[in-house]
């Protein structure tokens, strides 16, 4: 992003937050890898920070990153500034390495692994999102056991846009799920903890995310669009942030929205709530195309849940007693 780009992105923020009395703003940095970046974002979050905290509106930063970049700078920076990391991981060395790897041939895990822990014992807010396809179906459970030990939030997508295989999809997510429960029983807190795609449990929602309601995506160019997904797209209605006439909400309320295309099965469905149809953008006839799935185990995370609670109550029994 050109350093004008930067300072417009700036002065949009700050007009929206004036007119729309904005309290919070969430900024997540992505690419590519921001953290190639770094450097460059710095100046800007904390004059950004202190700009609007002066309006009353706090603004939470967050690196979307593969994680293979960390240095003492960036963990001095995002300690004073209340940086926060989601890391993009495929899975354990065998299975993260088969596709990230670095320019020398050398697989990328031991240094995510490295990093993560760094994270981790500094404080850093960290969670770690894994997208499954058929190259990483079977490492599931050992990461699942990775995952737990490290005690970071998790989060577990389905690939979109391709085929997976129905049955070791489930294979590997039943005994995934399955080490959750074992891990209950020893206290580690599985609601805050996990979340599989974008079910929302205990939210309960109309929408799959905030695209096109309360967010959108903003490219190098100062381009918005609904969704990172469309960067590119000649068909998809796109604004600027270099537009005099529109703050950053009007954009975002104008822009392409998709959250009424949905089936009429979802409509009738008793999670439709729960699941919101899945992604709009990646719906196949007004559904998501892992519908089947999700009525597998949208009961299962409702009974982890429930066994996480009798735990609870049965600790808190002991302890009264």
């Amino acid at each position: 992003m050109l350093a004008e780009t930067q300072t417009q992105l700036l002065n949009k923020l700050v007009e929206t937050v004036n007119r729309r009395k904005i309290t919070s703003i969430k900024l997540r940095l992505a690419g590519g890898e921001p953290l190639g970046q770094f450097k460059f974002w710095k100046g800007f979050i904390v004059e950004a920070k202190t700009i609007l905290k002066d309006l009353g509106c706090k603004l939470i930063v967050s690196f979307i990153t593969n994680l293979t970049i960390l240095n003492e700078d960036i963990l001095t920076f995002s300690k004073a500034n209340d940086i926060r990391f989601g890391v993009s991981l495929d899975g354990l060395e065998q299975h993260n390495d088969t596709a990230r790897k670095f320019r020398n041939g050398l697989g990328s895990f031991k240094v995510i692994d490295e990093n993560l822990r760094k994270l981790i014992a500094n404080n850093i807010p960290v969670s770690v999102n894994t997208v499954v396809g058929n190259h990483n179906l079977e490492g599931l459970p050992s990461l699942t056991h990775y995952l737990i030990a490290l005690d970071v939030p998790f989060r577990y997508s389905i690939v979109k846009g391709e085929a997976v295989d129905a049955q070791l999809l489930e294979k590997y997510l039943s005994e995934s799920y399955a080490i959750m429960q074992d891990a209950i029983q020893t206290g580690w807190a599985f609601s805050n903890r996990h979340q599989f795609c974008d079910l929302k449990p205990n939210e309960l929602g109309f929408q799959t995310c905030t695209s096109g309601f309360s967010g959108g995506a903003i490219y190098v160019d100062g381009t918005l669009n609904y969704c990172h997904v469309h960067f590119g797209e000649a068909n998809q209605p796109a604004f600027s942030i270099f537009d005099e006439d529109r703050d950053l909400v009007n954009m975002i309320e104008q822009g392409s929205h998709y959250e009424d295309m949905k089936s009429t099965d979802c409509s009738l469905c008793k999670y439709k709530a729960v699941c919101t149809s899945g992604c709009p953008v990646y719906r196949v006839n007004g559904k998501d195309p892992q519908c089947t799935i999700y009525h597998k185990f949208i009961p299962l995370i409702y009974e982890l849940q429930a066994r996480e609670r009798l735990k609870l109550l049965q600790d808190y029994k002991m302890i009264a007693t």
